[in-house]
């Protein structure tokens, strides 16, 4: 999946990544397909944070970072996904709508003069792709 976010040019500036074992290691893989790997702040709130937490995460993410990434867990981030979009692609919506299963990668462009206000429904959902999508095998 880092392969496939680094071939698409989706770099993040910053990651944000739950301390959770599976969680971290799901970035280790990941960011082996950057050089040199992005920022990577481990926190401990991400861990079974709900679609409020996790847009308050963003909402604090400072200024200079264009491009941020969250590695956590659902439901929430299959919830801040669909809270946040509130347009985009009609197959990714579909697809989201279904199942956001371990390893997707959904793609927010979301139009903001500032972090702290990125709103409900105030982002686009670009993509969404997950390893089966992909013919990947994860577990």
């Amino acid at each position: 999946m880092g392969a496939w976010l680094a071939g698409r040019g989706f770099r993040p500036d910053l990651v944000v990544c739950s301390t959770a074992l599976r969680a971290a290691r799901t970035w280790n893989l990941a960011r082996a397909a950057f050089t040199p790997a992005p920022a990577t702040e481990l926190t401990d709130e991400i861990y079974e944070a709900g679609d409020r937490a996790l847009l308050e995460v963003v909402r604090r993410t400072p200024q200079e970072v264009q491009t941020l990434m969250l590695v956590g867990h659902n439901p929430g981030l299959a919830d801040l996904t669909e809270r946040l979009a509130g347009s985009g692609d009609s197959e990714a919506r579909r697809a989201l709508s279904v199942k956001f299963p371990t390893a997707a990668i959904a793609v927010l462009d979301v139009p903001f003069d500032a972090w702290e206000a990125v709103a409900p429904g105030s982002a686009r959902l670009d993509r969404f792709v997950t390893p089966k999508i992909l013919g990947l095998d994860v577990d």
